[in-house]
């Protein structure tokens, strides 16, 4: 795999939560890997707008408590300051988080 692509083919068949995450100057991106019904527990990011783009699979967006299913193909903007809650479906979720870059947080994971 390059540093600078990803393919959904390059997808590692052990579970690993961020699997791809380019070097860039301006811009932050995860492909991050929830299996079924994990979540990425409540948070606010009160800096930045962020696009979510799902990959595979399917999940629930929480964004300030208006539920949004998405599915692969959606693509989902989360204003600065809101809180958000993401929840994967019955068939796991592969998905884009991009931001422009800024210092890191670290939401926890809850299982099933």
């Amino acid at each position: 795999m390059k540093p600078d692509q990803f393919h959904m083919r390059d997808l590692p068949t052990e579970h690993s939560r961020n699997v791809w995450q380019p070097g860039t100057e301006e811009l932050h991106m995860n492909v991050l890997v929830l299996r079924e019904g994990e979540q990425i527990a409540k948070h606010v990011n009160q800096v930045l707008d962020v696009i979510v783009t799902c990959l595979r699979g399917s999940g629930t967006l929480s964004i300030d408590q208006d539920e949004v299913d998405v599915e692969s193909g959606s693509i989902v903007l989360i204003p600065q300051g809101a809180e958000r809650v993401i929840q994967a479906g019955s068939e796991g979720m592969v998905y884009t988080t991009v931001h422009r870059k800024r210092g890191g947080i670290m939401p926890t994971i809850k299982h099933p």
